[in-house]
This record gives structure tokens, C-alpha cells and sequence, in this order.
């Protein structure tokens, strides 16, 4: 339930890309947490999102939406999410619902942050 999961939020001004580190099951009742707590940080600017996936073994069809949420606040003002470090059979969820069609996959937190930079008006001239 909602006591087994957990997550870390980390923010960097410079660059304006903020990195969730989710840790347990996405599902029904986590989901509930990260639209509570992420979705008006979304809404009051956070605009670029990294979600660390890699302690997250199980992802249900709530969980997918959350994450879906979070995209669809920042989308209108040219944000964006990043998935990072995404477990094998997480990916295989996403890529049954046709989700691996609109969210970037990334071997890491790094390799996700790095790509965003590139694109974040935020960090280039």
C-alpha cells in the first residue's frame, strides 16, 4: 500500500530539471501520492521531469496514468518527462499500452538528465 512506497525529489535551478526517484510499487494507491505531491509542483512550473524507475518493480494502469498526468501538465509549456532506468519488465508495460511511443527511455538518471539539458531552453544560448 501507500506506506511501501516512497520517493525523492531533487531539483536543479540551473538547468530547472527535476529528478524523481520513485522507490516501490506504482500502483492504485502510489499513484494517489504522486498526483497529491508532484502534480502542483508541476503546475507551478516545473516543467522538466526525470523519473528514476529503477527501484520500482511493479507498475499497474493507475501508476501509468500518474506518470501520464505528470507529461500532460507540463506538455503546454514545452516541458517534458524522461523515464530513467526502467526495469524490464516495467518497460514491457509501457511498451504494451503504446506508452514507449510517447515517453523517452534512458539507461539512467544521467543519460535522461544529459538529453534534457540539450533541449531545455533553460541551459542553452
Amino acid at each position: 500500500m501507500e506506506e511501501s512506497f516512497d520517493f525523492q525529489l531533487t531539483h536543479d535551478q540551473a538547468t530547472g530539471i527535476t529528478v524523481a526517484q520513485l522507490k516501490g510499487d506504482l500502483d492504485m494507491y502510489s499513484a494517489e501520492v504522486v498526483r497529491r505531491r508532484l502534480y502542483p509542483l508541476a503546475e507551478m512550473g516545473r516543467r522538466f521531469w526525470v523519473m528514476d524507475l529503477g527501484a520500482v518493480p511493479f507498475i499497474d494502469s493507475t501508476g501509468l496514468g500518474a506518470l501520464v498526468g505528470v507529461m500532460r501538465k507540463v506538455q503546454p509549456s514545452g516541458g517534458e518527462v524522461r523515464l530513467a532506468a526502467c526495469p524490464k519488465d516495467l518497460r514491457r508495460a509501457f511498451e504494451r499500452v503504446g506508452f514507449d511511443t510517447i515517453f523517452p527511455f534512458h539507461d539512467t538518471v544521467e543519460e535522461a538528465v544529459a538529453a534534457m539539458t540539450h533541449r531545455n531552453p533553460l541551459t542553452t544560448a
